[in-house]
């Protein structure tokens, strides 16, 4: 299988956030952050942010903790995030890479030199291989559906927004309420 190098960013994002219920806050805040690990998770494995918008937080807390109109109190948390070794999907070359990679494990599982079924290759299943083979600490991807694209407010791509998933919790500091 394909070795692959994603560059170490310096970059430190100063205002990621993070929704939650209310109850969970002082355990993170303790604790610290428990990643998930579903398959429902887009990006693999890991704890996720919002880059820079509260907003996209708490929009996302709202609908996943009160979709059934529970009416749970919900919290958004504030951090720093250190993307280190990060697969930044902002980046058209790293965009290239997974899909290159993606093809490979494809062509893998057909020629037998790989367990799997084409139905176990979900995005969240690339992006877990990949950042196991290359000891990613983040992964970062702009969101913003093909349907968001029109000239509404002067072409601004109102919903566009960047998630970050955590995947080395050591990359995460200065936790707090907002």
């Amino acid at each position: 299988m394909a070795t692959f190098e994603f560059r170490n960013l310096e970059k430190i994002v100063p205002d990621a956030y993070h929704g939650t219920l209310k109850q969970n806050v002082e355990s993170i805040l303790k604790d610290g952050f428990h990643p998930g690990r579903s398959f429902e998770l887009h990006l693999g494995s890991g704890v996720y942010f919002y880059e820079s918008s509260r907003a996209w937080a708490e929009h996302w807390a709202q609908e996943k903790f009160n979709a059934k109109g529970d009416g749970l109190e919900i919290a958004v948390l504030m951090a720093e995030i250190r993307l280190g070794r990060c697969i930044d999907l902002c980046d058209r070359d790293n965009q290239k890479v997974l899909d290159d990679f993606e093809q490979e494990v494809k062509n893998r599982i057909r020629n037998g030199g790989m367990a799997g079924t084409f139905s176990n290759i979900t995005a969240a299943y690339i992006y877990n291989l990949a950042s196991q083979r290359s000891n990613a600490d983040t992964i970062r991807k702009p969101y913003g559906p093909p349907e968001d694209t029109s000239d509404r407010w002067a072409g601004i791509r109102w919903t566009m927004r960047l998630v970050i998933c955590v995947r080395k919790l050591e990359n995460i500091s200065n936790v707090r309420v907002v």
